[in-house]
């Protein structure tokens, strides 16, 4: 009889066992499926933040092109003085666009670079980018650049322009 209730309890214990050891594993899977998602997020957004920066740097290329340009105005088609406007741009690009918010959906095309200059050769992605630029005065500019993923904003960065470097007519 001894024997019997024995093998009962090494079998009760077993299952103890096994029950425990398949919570510590759910428990690492969980943790591991958590943070490999987080980690694709924070990828997104580091994404989301350098094509921002890129429409910042877009502006700037402009206004840098405008004064080598013989000194033409350091805003030459960049915004109007005023209320806010949206834009939206290409890294390849010397020109604004302004117009439809489909102009800011950004495609990846096959040399692996963000764009949205040939999306008809490109596939598309989840990213859109605009650019709201707003001249504050007749030296000073602000330019705002938003990018959004499936339709969240993910990265919002500001930058302001001044006109420091008077040409000599």
């Amino acid at each position: 009889m001894v024997l019997r209730t024995q093998q009962g309890s090494m079998m009760i214990e077993a299952m103890v066992g096994v029950s425990v050891a398949l919570m510590a594993l759910l428990g690492v899977i969980t943790l591991l499926t958590r943070s490999l998602r987080i980690n694709a997020e924070v990828g997104q957004h580091f994404v989301g933040t350098y094509l921002a920066a890129e429409g910042i740097e877009v502006v700037k290329n402009m206004i840098d092109a405008n004064y080598a340009d013989h000194c033409a105005p350091w805003n030459r088609e960049i915004g109007s003085r005023g209320d806010q406007q949206r834009y939206f741009v290409d890294y390849g690009s010397t020109e604004l666009k302004s117009g439809d918010d489909n102009l800011g959906v950004l495609c990846f095309s096959s040399q692996g670079l963000y764009g949205n200059a040939e999306c008809s050769k490109a596939s598309p992605s989840l990213f859109w980018r605009a650019l709201d630029i707003k001249l504050i005065d007749d030296d000073h500019m602000q330019v705002v650049a938003t990018v959004h993923q499936d339709g969240k904003e993910i990265a919002q960065l500001e930058d302001h322009f001044f006109n420091w470097r008077k040409c000599a007519q």
